[in-house]
């Protein structure tokens, strides 16, 4: 999603601020599937009648974006939205049939989008009588719980009982009337804690001479066993993810159980205690900033899936998620949208354990969750877990090529970890 210069043709409204910046390349995708009707012989014909009055009627989808002297900033949308038909596995079979299934990234098509187009993007495909709808949407202004409301929208379209979100505006450059609880200080300053972070052992692959691609590994485990466990042992899954994926980058890269590790988790900030009442009832818009709670390993896995949910607890209370992201807000000039420094690294030899327990997709039949990235380079691997119905999905967003039995390590961890809490790959 490569934005053009500011001409007249477009309405500015303002810079991205710093948050919204970092955040812009990224894309996130939610697939999702309808009963296909005979009221609705041609999806892309129907959504491209239907969805620009629709569009029309919230803020969010009436966003674009262009550059003004190279900075990006929002511009209002001028154009219809980009409404494609695609292949039907686009984002390869919902059943992984007890295998790991790899999904390139779909970067292509997502360069079709131009600047004056409302940055939600709508694909679908069709198949004897189902339907797969797939919202895209740029990273700053969607995350992976708050795509389901940009879904919304398009989905009611196709089915009236899904209920259209509430409506939100664009909030004011850099955050921070969002959490008025923040002191101007707290919402301005990096915080110490992560400055401290560990800065070693690296936990990731060589990078050197090696061109990187975008990927997408899921794996499926049933869900009862996992409910079970977390209502005996008063843990979440987030938890018992932690767990999993640090065994595994323990093992491969021989670090032992006391050396601490970072775990590198996607908060929702709309939860945070600073959050205003608006903000904790968004369903529009990214709100998405990572904690960082610091991680060991234990001989047991019952204690060790306990201390991370302790760690994640703890952190959460905190004003870290709030306070990340109105700091990063303020690494732009509002004026020019020239670029401040950040004040801190978190680069690929820092040992970050990524894990995001997304929860569950209330309004989204059979959900595929992805988040793309277009870089070259090596990205910090996350995994992601999310519900449906009597599966837990297990999304790993990472770069490729990465060695085999890396992979294999990580996957067996997994699997070691669920099976050992009664689980099994479906």
């Amino acid at each position: 999603m490569r934005p053009s210069e500011l001409t007249p043709n477009f309405e500015y409204i303002r810079y991205l601020d710093g948050y919204e910046k970092m955040m812009y390349p990224s894309i996130m995708i939610l697939r999702g599937e309808f009963e296909l009707s005979s009221e609705i012989p041609n999806v892309e014909e129907y959504l491209n009648k239907k969805l620009p009055t629709l569009f029309n009627e919230f803020d969010i989808t009436r966003l674009s974006v262009c550059t003004l002297k190279g900075k990006p900033c929002f511009v209002k949308s001028t154009l219809p939205p980009l409404i494609k038909t695609v292949s039907f596995d686009l984002l390869g079979d919902y059943s992984c049939n007890r295998k790991v299934l790899t999904v390139k990234s779909p970067i292509e098509l997502l360069k079709e989008w131009k600047s004056g187009m409302p940055l939600p993007m709508v694909f679908v495909s069709t198949s004897n009588s189902v339907i797969r709808l797939h919202l895209c949407c740029s990273h700053c202004l969607s995350d992976g719980r708050t795509i389901e409301g940009i879904y919304r929208i398009v989905a009611h379209l196709l089915d009236k009982k899904i209920p259209l979100p509430i409506n939100s505006k664009l909030t004011d450059f850099g955050q921070q009337n969002l959490f008025p609880k923040l002191t101007k200080s707290e919402a301005t300053t990096i915080l110490p804690s992560i400055l401290d972070l560990p800065k070693s052992p690296r936990i990731n692959p060589p990078e050197e001479n090696i061109v990187f691609s975008d990927v997408s590994d899921y794996l499926q485990y049933s869900y009862a066993e996992i409910s079970a466990f977390c209502k005996m042992h008063k843990v979440g899954v987030q938890a018992i993810m932690m767990c999993a994926f640090q065994r595994g980058l323990r093992k491969y890269f021989n670090v032992k159980n006391d050396v601490p590790l970072i775990g590198n988790v996607p908060a929702d900030s709309r939860t945070n205690s600073c959050a205003s009442e608006e903000m904790k009832q968004r369903e529009l818009f990214s709100g998405s900033a990572c904690v960082f709670p610091i991680i060991t390993s234990k001989d047991d896995f019952i204690e060790e899936i306990v201390a991370c949910n302790t760690a994640m607890k703890e952190i959460q209370k905190s004003i870290g998620s709030a306070a990340l992201v109105t700091y990063l807000g303020t690494r732009v000039n509002a004026d020019n949208g020239e670029d401040y420094p950040y004040g801190f690294d978190l680069s690929t030899d820092m040992p970050f354990v990524g894990v995001s327990n997304i929860g569950c997709y209330k309004y989204v039949t059979r959900p595929r969750v992805c988040c793309v990235s277009e870089s070259k380079r090596l990205l910090p691997s996350i995994i992601y877990g999310y519900k449906e119905e009597s599966i837990l999905n297990v999304y790993w967003k990472r770069s490729a090529p990465m060695p085999q039995n890396f992979l294999d390590t990580i996957i067996e961890q997994f699997d070691d970890i669920f099976t050992k809490i009664g689980s099994k790959r479906v």
